[in-house]
């Protein structure tokens, strides 16, 4: 696999997949030579975007403090005007945080292969040659993409700057990253920012204080009844909320079970399988495992078996024999079970059921 970087983020492909000159061009194996800094210097601050975000592309694997001067240079890309100079301007970012990936994984020394895919082959001396990556280097990196975060007037930017910083896990600057979250005017600025605290883990929160308290706050901050249009801020702070697994963040994530919006409650099926499997998460778990919305009764049913949950018929309804049995009305109304939807496999054979009136009633129980 090789990462490449891109004005959305930085992604992994198989190198196989590229195609083989616009590969090498992209994510050349061996680096780029530092002999190309001019050029691609050139090619970063032109008119044309295209061709602009196609030098960044290839900038991002120069394998050297050249490649970073080149991005960070007052008055260069970073400081662009324009719309179109936004997109220029996050590839640029994104592309400073290849380079310290890689830089910290040994390749600017020449030492490190692209791994992977079996196509890949080691770093060769094209890439190496301008020494391996140092602290002064890393700091320039870092001081760059703060410097955006907080500074670049398009929230586009300053998404972009929240997003390296959380690939790059820079605890750091996980207190930046909190007020962000929390002060921001833009909805997508304050997503990202949550977003990257939540991919830091337990090393971001030691480092800021308390996110979680900080995250449980926002969550809280907003309505279930009336989420709207805040529908993808508050699912990132769900999925931040749940890659924390703090106990103290249930309450407020069980708060959204009920809410109209089908990406939320989603959220929810998927975060709850980081918690223990509780009564009151069972029983969350129960009412999502009969949601109409798209995907969710499936994650909450994987979300379930991740806690140590089993799907099995409940005795009291010939749970040691027998297949699905046909409705009867109010009987299916029991709180100590869940009555599936129509389209259902059944949890003991497994067989898909699709008549109008056969259900299966589960009873949620702890493995054994």
């Amino acid at each position: 696999m090789v990462e490449v970087a891109t004005p959305f983020g930085i992604t992994r492909r198989r190198r196989s997949a590229l195609t083989a000159d616009g590969g090498e061009r992209m994510a050349p194996r061996n680096g780029v030579p530092a002999s190309e800094a001019a050029d691609l210097s050139t090619a970063a601050a032109a008119a044309d975007v295209r061709s602009a975000l196609a030098a960044l592309r290839r900038l991002a694997h120069g394998r050297g403090r050249w490649a970073v001067d080149v991005v960070t240079t007052p008055g260069g890309v970073l400081d662009q005007e324009g719309v179109s100079a936004e997109v220029v301007r996050s590839q640029a970012l994104f592309s400073l945080a290849l380079l310290a990936t890689e830089g910290r994984s040994g390749r600017w020394g020449g030492t490190a292969g692209d791994g992977g895919d079996g196509d890949g082959g080691g770093a060769g001396a094209a890439g190496a040659g301008a020494g391996a990556y140092t602290p002064a280097d890393e700091a320039v990196v870092l001081a760059a993409l703060r410097r955006a975060l907080t500074v670049d007037a398009s929230p586009t930017v300053r998404s972009s700057a929240a997003a390296a910083l959380g690939h790059l896990a820079d605890t750091d600057s996980a207190g930046q990253l909190m007020g962000v979250a929390v002060d921001d005017v833009d909805w997508l600025v304050r997503m990202s920012a949550a977003v990257a605290l939540g991919t830091m883990g337990g090393a971001g929160a030691a480092a800021a204080g308390d996110v979680v308290g900080m995250l449980v706050s926002q969550l809280n901050g907003r309505d279930p009844s009336t989420v709207g249009g805040a529908a993808l801020e508050v699912a990132a702070l769900l999925s931040s909320l749940g890659q924390l697994g703090d106990a103290r963040a249930l309450p407020a994530v069980l708060r959204w079970v009920a809410t109209k919006d089908d990406l939320v409650r989603l959220q929810v099926a998927e975060v709850l399988a980081a918690f223990p499997l509780t009564d009151e998460v069972r029983a969350a778990l129960g009412v999502l495992l009969n949601d109409e919305g798209h995907g969710v009764a499936a994650a909450a049913r994987m979300s379930l078996e991740r806690g140590g949950g089993v799907w099995r018929l409940s005795e009291e309804d010939g749970g040691g024999g027998g297949d699905c049995f046909t409705c009867r009305g109010d009987a299916c109304a029991s709180t100590t079970a869940v009555v599936a939807p129509a389209i259902w496999p059944c949890p003991r054979t497994g067989a898909v059921r699709r008549p109008s009136c056969l259900v299966a009633r589960v009873g949620l129980r702890a493995a054994v």
